[in-house]
């Protein structure tokens, strides 16, 4: 439409220019004479303006068409701008109940946290290894095999100022309430930490030289523990002992046991104490003493 609208006005154009150049032409100045039919120029410029004027009706026509189809469009617009709003206003929803959310696993994991430090406690009294003990000085005065070992020194007398002999010590390990079978000499480790003043600390009887030194009955084990020496002898008091006990799971504990040794032996019999257990710690493991 456009080109057409241009074309007219060219030859508009060319018409008025083509009359004005005949004027210009002609001797004197004169305007060539008239044509056949004076109106004819004008009639022809005429019908060119009518096209144009339907040209520039049909563009309005066309102008108000765009018009309605940019105000349909912004229209459409400003329905997909209400749409992003709402979705907006979603994903905030979506936001706040995914922060909601994480709170509620931070929670959730602190909660966790409890529950395991719970089940830890309750794994170490699922291993806890506690450990009765006894110890007899006198044993050697009832003709234990272990007190005439030639070579020794020992008597079957009761352990006393005057002699080394030995005294039994018997250790009950039980883990979750039940005996431990199966240890051997290595697992049970005897250490006597305090002795009456000038005292040899006591030590064990070496079951390689006495094959019956040490025993297992029933998850319950003996040994035998004395002066280190032929020519050592008991003082007379108070020794102190740790026993520490570990099982082939490697749980461990470790008490305290202790035994007085009397001046003038007693007639008939001999003296005996049971354990003082120390505390264990959170693996079910005993305290070790250096």
């Amino acid at each position: 439409m456009e080109a057409t609208l241009f074309g007219r006005r060219t030859l508009v154009n060319a018409l008025v220019a083509a009359a004005v150049a005949a004027v210009l032409a002609s001797p004197g100045g004169v305007a060539p004479p008239a044509p056949t039919n004076p109106g004819q120029p004008f009639e022809q410029l005429q019908t060119n303006l009518n096209g144009i004027q339907a040209d520039v009706d049909l563009l309005q026509i066309e102008v108000g068409i765009l018009r309605t189809d940019v105000d349909d469009v912004q229209a459409k617009l400003v329905v997909v701008q209400e749409s992003l709003d709402v979705l907006q206003g979603t994903l905030d929803g979506v936001d706040a109940q995914l922060d909601a959310l994480d709170l509620q696993i931070d929670a959730m994991d602190l909660q966790l946290d409890g529950i395991d430090a719970q089940l830890d406690v309750i794994q170490s009294l699922a291993t806890r290894l506690n450990l009765a003990t006894g110890v007899d000085t006198a044993y050697c005065a009832t003709g234990g095999s272990q007190c005439g070992i030639g070579g020794s020194g020992h008597t079957f007398e009761i352990a006393s100022p005057a002699n080394h002999n030995p005294v039994r010590v018997v250790v009950l390990p039980l883990l979750n309430g039940v005996p431990v079978v199966g240890l051997g000499d290595a697992d049970i480790v005897f250490t006597n930490v305090f002795t009456p003043a000038s005292a040899a600390a006591a030590v064990e009887y070496n079951p390689d030289d006495c094959g019956s030194c040490f025993q297992a009955q029933n998850g319950v084990y003996a040994f035998y523990v004395h002066p280190p020496g032929t020519d050592a002898l008991w003082f007379a008091g108070t020794y102190f002992a740790t026993i520490t006990v570990v099982t082939p799971g490697g749980v461990s504990s470790t008490t305290l046991v202790e035994w007085v040794i009397a001046e003038d032996a007693p007639e008939g019999g001999g003296a005996s104490s049971a354990s003082m257990p120390l505390p264990g710690n959170g693996d079910g493991s005993g305290l070790a003493l250096p």
